[in-house]
């Protein structure tokens, strides 16, 4: 993370973060042979590791509001080379009064 310091908005934050996600070989092959989890499984499992990548940036309108729009790209969801990739978009709210 790096605060806004550096061009003159010391409240605001950008963020980036990369994660690399694998499973244990005995948890592949019970996906791959059609087992299912709470998030995983769908009987047709390629594996392969899940790479996350995201990057948001925080500021603050108003002294008490924070506002971060952030954007997630994953490859292999699930640890399915089959799926993906998916592209995530949101926006967080914080408020203190």
């Amino acid at each position: 993370m790096l605060n806004g310091n550096a061009w003159g908005r010391p409240r605001d934050v950008v963020g980036l973060a990369m994660s690399v996600n694998m499973l244990g070989s005995r948890h592949q092959a019970y996906l791959a042979a059609g087992g299912q989890g709470a998030f995983l499984g769908d009987g047709a499992l390629r594996y392969g590791p899940e790479q996350i990548v995201e990057v948001f940036y925080s500021f603050q309108p108003v002294k008490y509001l924070s506002i971060s729009p952030d954007f997630q790209y994953i490859r292999n969801p699930g640890y399915n080379r089959d799926r993906g990739p998916a592209k995530f978009y949101g926006v967080r709210f914080h408020a203190e009064f």
